[in-house]
Formats: structure tokens, C-alpha cells, sequence
């Protein structure tokens, strides 16, 4: 996750922009509000759903949720975006958002066991929710650029008037405290200004400050209190003594820590703005996450995370935790419900070690499925977990041709086999619970088998493609399209089993990236397998570029991809260097990444061009190969330009070692690498 922001009052003052639009109106300057208002002693314990990404049906959620106070939680945060159907603008939520009465019941049984219900309404990044709806688009950062960035314009009048009235929607309808307003994760937030004024005019501290601040009066004129996001403070450190000292802020990071949080971007450097905030008299929650969990957490690593927060809150006396559940809807929020309720009861015996996880997941298990469960299950949940695709360069795939699984990487290929044998372990284990009475299946035991089978479906197919490519160029097609054919009905079979279930809890035709990516690929098997001339030229005839990337610095290293042809047109792609686990969360690691892209045309490139922001990590570039008609082409490194750029023991390095404190909207300067083919 990433940062922003900026703007100056004497700047604005020159060029004859009204305050009131461009940061602010009544109450609206920086630390506008004077005293801390009073709030009561009971530290929060928050959990928050993700309802803009896993979009429950109303009553399945709450017939979830019922009994989580036991747990210790008396928050419930609802990430919304297009998950609301503001009644002032009901064109902004999408297809079955909730409506407000849905959330007034649910509201209502939430405050029958003394917990309230907040909103997350992101009201700068993140919202392309409101400007890629026809007629917002002039609210967009980006407008009259051709390119939208899904970030909010604070120095238009109007933001201010759209925000008011969608935080009033709520506010009307639905009873509470608390107003959450996101803000974070806002690089694009400035480019309007700058684009208009100028780089140099461009104060994105005070920008930021000030839009925060009259949110804030906003707020609390509809009798709530404002929170936020505290990441964009990474990048605009003086923004901390700007904004009112009413704001709470939530300052998340989701890995484990020893002393300290870390921030990605700068080379996992160690942060004090939790510290910086409760010196100064802002109420600060501690956030942690049960994501990464695509589709099911590594749950040893999630309560890492956790505990890193429960002891920083002690040592720092934070007013709360809010944990956390992000992302697409990769699998269901019955496994989430699970572990949230298992972490609340470890907070509330104290007893956090991962001796009493085990024991702590079964009771909760049984408790929720209604069977009695042994320990081989919740240790094949423990497998499963982590076996996660969260890492940035396995969740991707989902979105390439299945020709992208195949490699030649001895590392990868054996990173395709350990996780798939390990799962299918593991599938075996939850599979004796479910012929125990196949027609009555807890849900919960469904959610779990459907996400490890996914997992499954996902590695074996990597190892399936890259064997099956090996098979082929060695020239022996004895059974490679029984295996692929047997494959394609596996997956159709996983995308009826998995619709079959989201529809009992989800809404049918919502966003199911699992079972889009397993019906192409299914197609796509079931088409190459017809015979081995199929098969041939599948494997053979498209040309594959297949690259090794070396991180030693993991500051969100990012390469951007450009293969021209011969008649001049091109390709482009990205290729992300991130893990999203605690073991890769410290300073100056080291990896190694095998990206494949699968060619448009039939033939080698002319060039391939590799180039990294200034704003992004340090990476090499170890080999660039195009594989065709069972060949390996090399590309040689041609020319190598910028300031980070160099060459050193077989790589070619771009980028910063580590991205320094301050502004991240300007991201104009690039490194770049040209490789040729190696005639």
C-alpha cells in the first residue's frame, strides 16, 4: 500500500484561487480546532468488513456477525466505496449495493450487543467509485488529461459539496459516532494544481492538512468524529502538526514488527507516527490486518501482525486496534469471521503465542461449523494459508493467459511442485470431513475446501504447464493432452462448486475474479488439448518472454515493460517486486522473480525495454529471454540510461536503492534498459 499529498496558501493567493475551494472553508486551516474533544476511557477493538471488495449479501453478513461481541470487538467498520447506495446519488453504488435500511438492520443488531457501525468513505484516493461514473468525471485529479486516477480534486468547491451530502446520506439514516474517511494511498492527489500552477508552487503538506481539516469541520457539523488513514503522513511529515487534533488517525501496517512499524516504499525504514501523534494529543488505532488472504491467510503471519500491534498499543497506550480484511473477492468472509473471532479471544486471554493458536482455531471452529474437528484440520488450514497467491507477481497471473504459468525457472518450477503436493495433502485431510455427511457441509468447511482447492488448481497448473512445455520441446506428446484435458474439466468443475456457493451468500454476477480466471483457462485447455497439432502449437508457436529480476532492496520495486515489432507496434506490461509477507518485510532482502509474458504476435521483438521510476525501488535485471518454437532467444543489454542506472555482475540495476521521505506525486524521471537480441 502506498501514499500522498500538497498545496500552499500564499501560492493560491497570488494566482487568485479562493481558499475555500482550493483547501478549505470555515474551520478549514491547519489545527483549526485547539483542545482535544473528550472521549470515553473504553479503548476500541474494531474489526472492519471490506464490503467494497467482498460485497455480502445483507442478511448472510449479519447472520454472520451475530454473537462477535463475545470476541472482545465493539466496532464494526464497513469499507463501502460503490457498496452504498447513497439516496442523494444512488447512481454512484453499484448493481445490489445496500441500501441504507439494509444497513439500519444491520446497525440495529450490531447495537444489541453494544457494538456501533462506522463507514469508510473514501473521500480522496480510492474513489474512483465516484469519478468513473459518467458526469463525476470532473472531480478526478486527472481530468482533461485522458487519463482518469480515481483520486479526488480537492481544489474543486464541488468535492466539497458532493463529499457533504454523501457523508449526510449516512449520517441521516444511519445512528453512530464515527465518520471514516479513508485518505489514504493518494500519489495523484496535486497533479491538477500542478498541471494549472506549477511543480514549484505546489505545497502538498499543507494541501493535505487542509483538506483533512475541513473534512473534519464537515464532520463534526453532522455530530461525528472524523478518522483517517495515517500513511500519507510517510510522505508529508509536517502535515503532522497541521491537521486538527480532534482526527483520529488509524495507522496501519500488516506485518510483524519488533520495535518499531516500517513503511514499504523506503525500504521497510522504521516510523514513528503513531508516536508523533499521541505526543501531540491525536487518539491514535493501531491496525493490523488479517490480509493478506487471497483466498485464505497465512494465519501464523497474520497473528505476527497482530501481536505486533496488541504490544505496540501497550507500550504507546493507543486508544484502539482496528483490525482489518481486505481485498478482491478471492474467498468468503466466513473464513475471516473465523480468525477474527480466534484472535479476539487470544487478546482476551492474553495468550498470543502460537502454542495457543491451534487450539484457540478449533474451538472457534466447532463452535461456528457445529462439528467436532481433530488438529489434522486446522493444521491443513494452517498449510493452505500459506500457500497464498498475495504476492504481487502469483495474484497477476490470474489476470495472463495460462502460457504465462509455463517456465523454465528450475526455482519457480519447484515452487509449483512444493505448493501444489503440499495442498493436495492437505485437500485429502478436509475431504474425510466431508464425506462424513456430504449433504449437510458447514459452511464454513465449504469456504475452506474452496479455497484450498483453488490453491491447489493454481500451483499444480503452473507445474502442469511447465512439465507439459518440457514434454513437448523434447518431442514426446504421449499423454500431454489427456493431463490438460483433465485439467480443463477440474477447473469447469471448481467454477460450478464455487458459483454454486457464492450465490447462497453473495449476489450472482458480482465480481468473482476466481472463477473468471478458472473458466478462461478451462476454455483455453480445453481448446489446445483437442489433439497433439493443438497441442504443439500452443506450447511452440506463441513466443513467451520469460525475464529474471533480482530485489536486494524490497522498497516496491516496479518495472514497466515495453516489446516493440518489426512493423512498429508494441506491447507493454508491469511486472511488481513485492511479497506481502512479514518474511520479506525488513530492510535490504534479497529475491528473485520470474515474470512471463506471453507475446502478441508470432515472432521475436526488435527491442525490449525495460524502465523504472525514481519514486519506486531498487531492481536487476539478470536475463531477458524470448522462448520460440521451442528455442531460447537471447536479448542482450544494449544501452542503459539514468541516474540509478548501472551495470554490475551480469545486471543491469534500476531505480533507487531506497526512495527518500517527500513527495511522491512527481514520478517524471525514469531509468530505462534497452535489450536487443543476441544475434
Amino acid at each position: 500500500m502506498y501514499r500522498d499529498v500538497r498545496l500552499c496558501r500564499f501560492f493560491l493567493l497570488i494566482f487568485g484561487i479562493s481558499l475555500m475551494s482550493c483547501w478549505g472553508a470555515t474551520g478549514a486551516s491547519p489545527d483549526s480546532s485547539g483542545q482535544q474533544m473528550k472521549h470515553s476511557k473504553q479503548k476500541i477493538f474494531a474489526f472492519q468488513v471490506d464490503l467494497a471488495r467482498q460485497l455480502e449479501r445483507p442478511k448472510a453478513l449479519a447472520k454472520q456477525l451475530k454473537g462477535i461481541s463475545k470476541h472482545g470487538y465493539n466496532l464494526c467498520v464497513v469499507y463501502l466505496e460503490d457498496a452504498f447506495s447513497y439516496p442523494s446519488f444512488p447512481e454512484l453504488g453499484r448493481k445490489n449495493a445496500w441500501q441504507f435500511t439494509d444497513f439500519q438492520n444491520l446497525q440495529k443488531q450490531l447495537a444489541g450487543e453494544n457494538i456501533q457501525l462506522v463507514p469508510v468513505i473514501p473521500a480522496l484516493g480510492h474513489a474512483s467509485y465516484i469519478t468513473s461514473k459518467a458526469g463525476y468525471e470532473k472531480y478526478d485529479e486527472g481530468y482533461g488529461t485522458g487519463k482518469l486516477e480515481g483520486s479526488l480534486n480537492p481544489c474543486l468547491e464541488g468535492t466539497y459539496a458532493l463529499l457533504g451530502r454523501m457523508f449526510k446520506d449516512w449520517c441521516d439514516n444511519i445512528p453512530g459516532k464515527y465518520i471514516h474517511v479513508s485518505l489514504d494511498e493518494s500519489p495523484a492527489m496535486g497533479q491538477w494544481f500542478i498541471r494549472k500552477y506549477g511543480k514549484e508552487k505546489f505545497d502538498g503538506a499543507r494541501m493535505f492538512a487542509s483538506h483533512c481539516n475541513r473534512l473534519n469541520a464537515m464532520i463534526k457539523q453532522l455530530g461525528r468524529r472524523m478518522v483517517m488513514w495515517g500513511d500519507m503522513f510517510y510522505y508529508y511529515p509536517e502535515a503532522v502538526n497541521m491537521i486538527d487534533k480532534d482526527i483520529i488517525i488509524c495507522d496501519w501496517y500488516y506485518y510483524k514488527f519488533c520495535d518499531l512499524p516500517r513503511v514499504e516504499a523506503f525500504n521497510f525504514a522504521r516510523t514513528d507516527v503513531s508516536i508523533n501523534f499521541k505526543k501531540r494529543g491525536n487518539e491514535v488505532w493501531g491496525t493490523p490486518a488479517i490480509w493478506p488472504n487471497l483466498p485464505f491467510p497465512d494465519i501464523k503471519d497474520r497473528l505476527g501482525n497482530f501481536s505486533s500491534w496488541l504490544r505496540y498499543e501497550n507500550e504507546l497506550n493507543l486508544d484502539g486496534i482496528l483490525l482489518t480484511d481486505w481485498e478482491d473477492s478471492f474467498g468468503f468472509f466466513g473464513t475471516a469471521n473465523w480468525i477474527m473471532r480466534t484472535f479476539g479471544d487470544l487478546k482476551k486471554a492474553g495468550t498470543l503465542s502460537s502454542n495457543a493458536l491451534r487450539p484457540a482455531l478449533k474451538k472457534e471452529f466447532e463452535e461456528l461449523s457445529g462439528i467436532k474437528v481433530k488438529n489434522d484440520l486446522i493444521d491443513a488450514a494452517l498449510v493452505i494459508g500459506s500457500c497464498h497467491i498475495t504476492a504481487h507477481r502469483n495474484r497477476k497471473l490470474l489476470e495472463k493467459p495460462v502460457t504465462s504459468f509455463i517456465s523454465t525457472s528450475s526455482e519457480r518450477i519447484q515452487e509449483f511442485q512444493v505448493k501444489s503436493d503440499l495442498l493436495k495433502e492437505q485437500l485429502q485431510q478436509i475431504e474425510r470431513y466431508i464425506t462424513v455427511n456430504p449433504n449437510e457441509i458447514p459452511a464454513l468447511l465449504t469456504e475452506l475446501e474452496l479455497a484450498g482447492r483453488f490453491l491447489y488448481l493454481f500451483w499444480d497448473t503452473g507445474r502442469l504447464m511447465s512439465e507439459s512445455y518440457r514434454q513437448v520441446i523434447r518431442g514426446d506428446l504421449d499423454g500431454v493432452a489427456s493431463r490438460l484435458k483433465k485439467r480443463s474439466r477440474e477447473l469447469e468443475l471448481y467454477v460450478t462448486d464455487y458459483k454454486k456457493y457464492w450465490n447462497k451468500v453473495r449476489f450472482q454476477g458480482d465480481r468473482q475474479r476466481l472463477t473468471n480466471w478458472a473458466a478462461a483457462a478451462a476454455a483455453y485447455l480445453k481448446k489446445i488439448s483437442a489433439d497433439d497439432i493443438a497441442v504443439k502449437d500452443a506450447f511452440l508457436h506463441i513466443p513467451r518472454l520469460e525475464m529474471t529480476l533480482r530485489c536486494d532492496h524490497p522498497a516496491l520495486p516496479v518495472v514497466y515493460g515495453k516489446i516493440t515489432y518489426s512493423d512498429g507496434s508494441s506491447q507493454e506490461f508491469r511486472e511488481v517486486m513485492i511479497n506481502f509477507t512479514s518474511r520479506f518485510a525488513t530492510p535490504d532482502i534479497s529475491w528473485r522473480q520470474y515474470p512471463v509474458i506471453s507475446l502478441n504476435k508470432g515472432e521475436l521483438p526488435v527491442s525490449i525495454v525495460l524502465s523504472s521510476t525514481y519514486y519506486y525501488g531498487q531492481l536487476g535485471v539478470k536475463s531477458v529471454v524470448v522462448f520460440w518454437k521451442g528455442r531460447p532467444f537471447e536479448y542482450k543489454l544494449q544501452s542503459l540510461d539514468g541516474k540509478n542506472a548501472f551495470e554490475k555482475d551480469g545486471l543491469a540495476w534500476l531505480g533507487p536503492v531506497r526512495q527518500e521521505v517527500g513527495d511522491p506525486t512527481i514520478r517524471t524521471e525514469t531509468d530505462k534498459a534497452v535489450f536487443v537480441l543476441n544475434k
